[in-house]
């Protein structure tokens, strides 16, 4: 049971922190140009997912409807490199947010992405992969009320510190007897 708990809470802190902004969405649209998008001549594999977020006609709207991390018209993505040394070829303007080995955690726009998948050491730019802690299943029913439960744990409660409270009495009696 605590290493379910430590899972959830790894997964409910860290996640976050990876994908920075993953629970912010604006929900303004940005225009883009149709030629600034990646289009199937590019070398680099980019995510079916952020080819569809950049054709979209609301942006914003579509990384809330697909729980993408976007922010200031960017979006969280992982880039894959050749090796570990590349990262220092990537262009400044790139924010990065992390990295480790040879991927890197970056917020970029679609300017950005086609300026990414041009290059000859990213191998490719996926999304972030978002993992949903495991849910424990509920045995209470829904139309149970809450405070009902919460009484019957008390009144348990109560009874197993009388209990023992007489248990310790009556054993303290009989070495006093």
């Amino acid at each position: 049971m605590q290493a379910v708990l430590g899972l959830i809470l790894f997964f409910l802190l860290v996640i976050p922190v990876i994908t920075s902004d993953s629970f912010s969405v604006e929900l303004g649209g940005s225009s883009r140009e149709a030629d600034s998008r990646v289009t199937d001549s590019n070398i680099t594999e980019v995510d079916p997912k952020i080819i569809e977020w950049q054709n979209s006609s609301n942006p914003s709207q579509f990384a809330k409807n697909n729980n993408i991390s976007f922010n200031n018209d960017k979006i969280a993505v992982f880039i894959y490199l050749d090796d570990s040394n590349s990262i220092s070829n990537i262009p400044l303007q790139i924010e990065i947010t992390g990295s480790d080995q040879n991927i890197v955690v970056a917020k970029v726009s679609s300017e950005e992405i086609n300026q990414l998948a041009q290059l000859d050491f990213v191998q490719k730019i996926t999304l972030p992969v978002l993992v949903e802690p495991p849910t424990i299943p509920s045995t209470i029913p829904n139309d149970t009320d809450y405070s009902t439960i919460l009484i019957i744990g008390v009144i348990i409660g109560i009874i197993v510190i009388v209990s023992l409270v007489i248990k310790f009495g009556v054993q303290r009696r009989k070495v006093y007897s």
